[in-house]
């Protein structure tokens, strides 16, 4: 039985939730949603004017709330096409000069993607290894070109703003943005990493987790005492926010604080987690979601 999970700091009331068998959890700034074993799209929202209008987020496999700006969200559809909760897109058009029209139409013509993340620009991984967003404004636009040339990428992780980074079917790590392009330049030095998040409000620092699921700071080296378990793809195990604290999925269903030396759980025991998102109102102190076991 599946048991929803969540730090005494939540700030939205939950208890309707309790009642939805939900799979996948997600979590942005001032905004969280879910999707459920039938198909349904659950949001909770701190302003309301940027609701998406979920009834029509149908045969959606998964999502990407921004940590960037409130609501901004985009969701994979089960047949490789993707869609965005239009109101919080377009407040933030107006915010940046963007013409919504244009976005939305890059957004719909995206095509076999496998993976999409938000952040202050909309991101896309498609089936073949190919990297596309859809800039909100023209320096984004700029400070992102040179994912169009990546290759043979099998998952992508934002930062808060100005920063992606892309993980190879190898284990290798590209970046991209104004935050980190100049931070990490020496990525290459690593070749088995599945997963990554950067934290802090220029990517100050960034946590790698490692084919044999050990966990490390790119300039500090291991953190010893977790484990993540042994992946062969890239594939989540890390979330945090912007405000240095990261968390991780540890191989025996737990989550593990894993920034500056603080390995507090936000849950006691090991309940089979499998979909956790940590989020925040106003760049507050994050929380933490989850989705766990009964029992």
């Amino acid at each position: 039985m599946k048991k929803l999970l969540y730090t005494s700091n939540m700030p939205f009331d939950m208890s309707d939730w309790e009642k939805f068998p939900i799979k996948s959890v997600y979590a942005g700034t001032g905004c969280i949603m879910a999707i459920t074993d039938d198909g349904a799209v659950l949001q909770k929202i701190k302003d309301e004017s940027k609701a998406a209008r979920t009834e029509y987020w149908t045969r959606v496999n998964q999502i990407s709330i921004s940590k960037w700006a409130d609501g901004l969200a985009i969701g994979l559809v089960e047949d490789g096409t993707c869609l965005i909760a239009k109101r919080a897109a377009r407040f933030m058009c107006e915010v940046t000069g963007t013409f919504f029209e244009a976005l939305n139409a890059a957004v719909k013509e995206w095509k076999n993607i496998v993976q999409v993340e938000a952040s202050d620009s909309l991101f896309a991984l498609d089936g073949d290894g190919n990297v596309h967003y859809a800039a909100l404004g023209d320096y984004c636009r700029k400070d992102y070109s040179e994912v169009l040339s990546w290759k043979e990428i099998r998952r992508i992780v934002t930062g808060t703003q100005n920063s992606i980074f892309g993980i190879t079917e190898e284990g290798k790590v590209l970046c991209a943005g104004a935050n980190c392009r100049e931070k990490y330049k020496n990525l290459d030095d690593f070749s088995d990493i599945v997963d990554v998040f950067p934290t802090g409000s220029e990517c100050e620092e960034l946590y790698l987790v490692h084919r044999d699921g050990t966990v490390s700071e790119y300039r500090t080296g291991k953190i010893k005492g977790v484990s993540c378990g042994e992946a062969s793809l890239p594939t989540k195990r890390l979330d945090g926010n912007f405000g240095y604290s990261v968390y991780a999925l540890t191989k025996d269903g737990a989550i593990s604080g894993v920034s500056h030396g603080n390995f507090e759980a936000p849950f006691e025991g090991s309940l089979g987690i499998t979909s956790f998102a940590v989020g925040d109102v106003d760049y507050s102190s994050p929380f933490v979601l989850a989705i766990g076991q009964e029992g």
